[in-house]
């Protein structure tokens, strides 16, 4: 692959993680109820975590040769707690195949980066389980929820 169109790739990344970084900051802030103990801090990891992502992808881009992304993708606003779990998890498993998709272009002999694509790989897929963990037990715990009720 050409180092423009690894730049390219690598852009999108960066847009990507700033737009998850941008949807983690809203939800921080407005989680409310009971899940704000938990979600809370959950969000503002993961919002820290997608700006570093951003800035080491970036940084790689402008060695490229190119300009980092400073764009933001629509950031949806959520009613509910489980809105906002399954809004991250939408954008953690985009993010996931985006960085798969990468490492399928890469060179062989570029090992730091095919590294770096796989240490990014692992971080969201450690991320996709604690968050479909999360999911699932607020699924579990809404039917038990109307089971007790009925």
């Amino acid at each position: 692959m050409s180092e423009k169109a690894l730049a390219t790739r690598l852009n999108e990344a960066v847009a990507l993680e700033h737009t998850l970084a941008m949807h983690c900051f809203l939800y921080e802030t407005t989680v409310t109820g009971l899940w704000r103990v938990s979600l809370a801090p959950l969000f503002k990891s993961l919002g820290n975590e997608a700006r570093e992502h951003a800035k080491l992808f970036g940084q790689k881009v402008v060695a490229l040769g190119e300009l980092p992304a400073c764009a933001v993708g629509p950031v949806a606003p959520a009613q509910t707690a489980d809105e906002m779990v399954q809004m991250v998890l939408t954008l953690e498993h985009r993010a996931i195949s985006l960085y798969a998709t990468a490492l399928e272009a890469v060179d062989e002999g570029d090992v730091a980066m095919r590294n770096m694509l796989e240490d990014h790989i692992d971080s969201e897929q450690r991320h996709i389980d604690e968050i479909t963990l999360l999911a699932t037990g607020n699924e579990r715990s809404a039917q038990s929820a109307v089971r007790a009720a009925s």
